[in-house]
């Protein structure tokens, strides 16, 4: 089928390295079948069994650029309405990535604080009666 999208984002995509085998699995399937909702690729793909697998991948290839969520529309696998994708002319960009870090937080009815810094709860939480203080994990996106 022969596709709007150029053939310099296909080969971009296929050389990148921000592109696994599973995500490039999924990418060449909507290239050459789409737009597909996830479960009509996993069947094009053969691997049904394997959707947990391939489900990730589209959130990373939207957010690389490469595909795009074109909304709602009736599946032909499952008969119910689905999310349908399908590839863009746009080049790779690298994705964004979690950064987990230890953070300390503090919690009064409604209202909280986060930050890595303890000393900064504690003063904040000073303020308050039956303040609650405790470690957690705060994770925030990397997108250089």
């Amino acid at each position: 089928m022969a596709r709007d999208t150029s053939t310099e984002a296909y080969a971009a995509v296929e050389a990148s390295e921000f592109v696994d085998k599973t995500k490039w699995d999924v990418y060449r399937c909507l290239y050459e079948h789409g737009p597909l909702t996830q479960n009509e690729v996993w069947v094009k793909l053969g691997s049904p069994q394997k959707k947990d697998s391939y489900s990730p991948r589209f959130s990373v290839l939207a957010q690389m650029g490469v595909i795009a969520d074109l909304g709602v529309r009736p599946c032909t696998v499952t008969n119910r309405r689905c999310h349908y994708y399908d590839v863009t002319s746009k080049l790779p960009e690298k994705p964004a990535v979690p950064v987990r870090q230890s953070a300390w937080a503090c919690l009064v009815a409604d209202e909280g604080y986060v930050s890595t810094d303890k000393q900064q709860v504690l003063d904040w939480a000073r303020d308050f009666e039956g303040a609650v203080i405790f470690k957690c994990r705060m994770t925030s996106w990397n997108t250089k």
